[in-house]
C-alpha cells in the first residue's frame, strides 16, 4: 500500500471507491432483477422452483458486479504501484497489456513513457557526473 504524506491525507468517506463501485452496478441491476422477481412468482408454477431461479439470478448478479468492480479496480491499483516505484526511483516497473483504445490504457501508456524519460535523463547526468 503506497504511503501517503500526512499533509495530502483526507477526511475518509464513508464508502471507498470500491465499495461505490459495487453498490453502483447493483443499483443498476435492481429494476431487471425485481421485474424477474414479479414474473417469476406471478407465474404458474412451483414455488421452490422460482424462488431457485430467483436466487440463481440474484447470485449471477452480484458475481457480475463483483466482477465489474474487481475489473475497474485493478488497472488503478497497478498505475498507483508504477507511481508509487518511480516515486521511490525505481524506473525498470512498466505497466502492461496497455492499449490505446481506452482511457486507463493510455494512462498506463504514459506513465511507461514518463518512467522510461526519467530513466533517462538519470543515466545523463550519471554519464555527465562521471
Amino acid at each position: 500500500m503506497p504511503t501517503v504524506s500526512p499533509s495530502i491525507r483526507r477526511k475518509p468517506r464513508r464508502f471507498n471507491h470500491e465499495s461505490r463501485l459495487l453498490i453502483g452496478a447493483l443499483v443498476v441491476a435492481v429494476p431487471a432483477v425485481s421485474a424477474l422477481g414479479i414474473v417469476l412468482f406471478r407465474a404458474s408454477g412451483e414455488p421452490s422452483g422460482k424462488l431457485l431461479l430467483f436466487g440463481i439470478v440474484l447470485l449471477g448478479t452480484l458475481a457480475l458486479a463483483v466482477n465489474l468492480r474487481q475489473r475497474a479496480v485493478y488497472p488503478l491499483r497497478t498505475m498507483a504501484n508504477l507511481l508509487e516505484a518511480l516515486r521511490e526511483g525505481d524506473y525498470s516497473l512498466r505497466g502492461s497489456n496497455s492499449r490505446r483504445d481506452d482511457a486507463i490504457g493510455e494512462v498506463i501508456i504514459e506513465i511507461n513513457t514518463l518512467s522510461q524519460t526519467l530513466r533517462e535523463q538519470r543515466l545523463a547526468v550519471e554519464e555527465k557526473s562521471a
